[in-house]
């Protein structure tokens, strides 16, 4: 593998990455604003 198509497979991966991290980071959003809500249900 040449120099060239090396790079081209890192900025596959890292943009891969960047976007399995906003899909990870939504999904944990998501659960935290969950359980505040029930957290606030169940105490307040």
């Amino acid at each position: 593998m040449d120099f060239a198509a090396f790079q081209a497979a890192a900025a596959e991966l890292d943009n891969r990455m960047k976007e399995a991290g906003a899909r990870l980071g939504a999904v944990t959003e998501g659960l935290a604003a969950e359980m505040g809500f029930r957290r606030a249900v169940r105490w307040d």
